[in-house]
């Protein structure tokens, strides 16, 4: 812009051009947003190969999660199943709201997790459904009974299956989005999901090779007739 002047130098008015960037603007903000997602699914893996606890290797997930979601709130939980065929959660990286007993969750559980086997709220209906539950009003929707991450706390939330081809084998809850969240959000993190899907199969398949190793180990050392030690032991 310019200013135009009269003869004795006074302003007569001003004389420019604008330009709109905002589609510029969005497209690098996608593009930005891609490449954060890319390096999140990139250290994810890494942290498997690594062998990482799994607190840790699902704390670096989550603080990417909460990072390109924006979210202010969230957990990781792997679908498990009892004796009885029973399915919960556990979960094993997590950042709730410091208030009330949700304070003695995160100093108790902050290296072991903890489990969920109580349903009957929107972060259960997920495993329920199988489906993604969004609700931008927690507080007067009738499935938020009993809200895991403490109702009074939460101003709007999604939970989102996270599954290996048709197997249901985890979920994220993410909370506190300014704006809210909608279908775009569960869209831009597919490819996060499916590769944290199938980390957490290829996680699940190791213990349980692991486990079968140390039984074939245990019966190679016992008689199988008296059922005790035997010579190689």
């Amino acid at each position: 812009g310019r200013v135009h002047r009269s003869n004795d130098g006074k302003p007569l008015r001003v004389v420019g051009t604008v330009h709109d960037i905002t589609e510029l603007t969005e497209v690098e903000e996608k593009l930005r947003s891609k490449s954060v997602l890319l390096d999140a699914i990139q250290q994810l893996q890494s942290s498997f190969i690594g062998n990482s606890e799994p607190h840790v290797m699902y704390r670096g997930f989550l603080d990417d999660l909460l990072r390109l979601t924006q979210s202010k709130y969230g957990l990781i939980a792997e679908t498990e199943a009892t004796s009885g065929g029973e399915k919960y959660l556990r979960v094993h990286a997590f950042l709730l709201p410091m208030d009330g007993p949700l304070q003695k969750i995160n100093d108790e559980a902050k290296d072991k997790g903890f489990e969920i086997h109580d349903f009957d709220n929107l972060f259960g209906a997920v495993l329920a459904s199988g489906s993604v539950m969004l609700s931008n009003d927690p507080l007067n929707d009738p499935r938020s009974l009993g809200f895991p991450l403490g109702k009074e706390s939460v101003s709007s939330f999604i939970g989102i299956p996270i599954y290996f081809r048709e197997r249901l084998v985890g979920q994220i809850g993410l909370a506190n989005r300014e704006g809210g969240y909608d279908a775009q959000v569960v869209e831009f993190l597919k490819p996060l999901l499916t590769a944290c899907g199938q980390i957490i199969v290829a996680r699940q398949n190791e213990l349980a090779r692991r486990a079968a190793e140390k039984t074939l180990a245990e019966l190679a050392k016992v008689d199988g007739l008296l059922g005790i030690p035997n010579r190689r032991s």
